[in-house]
């Protein structure tokens, strides 16, 4: 129970961090794949994802022309040829969203190749909710899925309550030992009851796994 304990308390502090290191984003009600580089289309001068912070023990290239879901690329991190004995690398970007909904979803498509024993890949949401003014006492809802393995795309969807204004939607994933992940055609929903999220794509070949729950702040789920 104390490692659990442990485990959270350091991704919590791990995702702080990011919070505060990563450029946050003005908002909108949905922001689909064409928006701050979900599909992870954009490419700055210095060949780095603009929107995404993207650091850790990953090959140098973070994008794949082959393996994708549509458009010309997605993201791509291999820790595989990495020096250490266990690699991790990160990937996120942080989002302002000072407005009032019920609920906020994330979707995203995940392909993950696993090189070691006791790797897995986690895509996680985290919203901060309540006061911009006294944003030191904001409630830190998250939520996650743990990939252990994958034989093809994955379409996945994570999805927390909200009972305040969000403040901050902070989005991303890490890559834990050595393997190869791939994530594609990310969407981000604020929603209120019954509104439908008309961003999809057309995925119906693909397996579907959608985590929510409306009383826990804290969802973490890891497939058998």
């Amino acid at each position: 129970m104390n490692g659990t304990k442990r485990m959270l308390n350091l991704k919590r502090h791990l995702l702080l961090s990011v919070l505060i290191s990563l450029s946050i984003n003005c908002y909108a009600d949905t922001f689909s794949s064409n928006n701050f580089n979900m599909n992870f289309e954009s490419i700055d001068k210095t060949k780095q994802l603009t929107y995404w912070k993207v650091t850790g023990d990953h090959f140098v290239e973070v994008v794949d022309t082959e393996t994708k879901i549509k458009g010309k690329q997605a993201l791509h991190l291999s820790t595989v040829n990495a020096k250490k004995q266990s690699p991790q690398s990160f990937f996120g970007q942080t989002i302002y969203a000072d407005f009032e909904r019920e609920f906020i979803t994330l979707e995203a498509y995940v392909k993950y190749q696993n090189y070691s024993a006791s790797g897995h890949f986690y895509l996680y949401l985290t919203t901060y909710e309540g006061d911009e003014e006294k944003f030191s006492d904001a409630e830190i809802k998250y939520s996650e899925y743990k990939f252990r393995n994958t034989n093809d795309w994955q379409k996945i969807t994570l999805t927390l309550p909200i009972s305040k204004s969000v403040l901050y939607a902070h989005i991303g994933g890490v890559l834990l030992g050595k393997g190869k992940i791939w994530v594609d055609e990310l969407s981000l929903n604020f929603l209120t009851p019954y509104q439908e999220n008309t961003q999809l794509v057309n995925t119906s070949k693909f397996p579907s796994i959608t985590l929510t729950n409306s009383k826990s702040t804290q969802l973490s789920t890891t497939p058998k």
